[in-house]
């Protein structure tokens, strides 16, 4: 009996493991793609353009 729980373990984290590996994986490459269009190298620091402040636009 403690055998087969071993095994039963054994294949379910084997099973956890190789779905997180595969979603990671393919979470990556989708990143990766050049779909989305990045910032200039200029403006990586620039925070306005990634934010937004109605409240400061109009006064106080």
């Amino acid at each position: 009996m403690i055998g087969f729980q071993v095994l039963l373990s054994t294949g379910t984290l084997s099973l956890a493991m190789a779905m997180s590996i595969t979603s990671g994986l393919l979470t990556g490459l989708l990143l990766n793609l050049k779909i989305w269009k990045g910032p200039h190298v200029a403006k990586y620091f620039d925070d306005q353009a990634f934010w937004e402040f109605p409240h400061l636009a109009v006064g106080f």
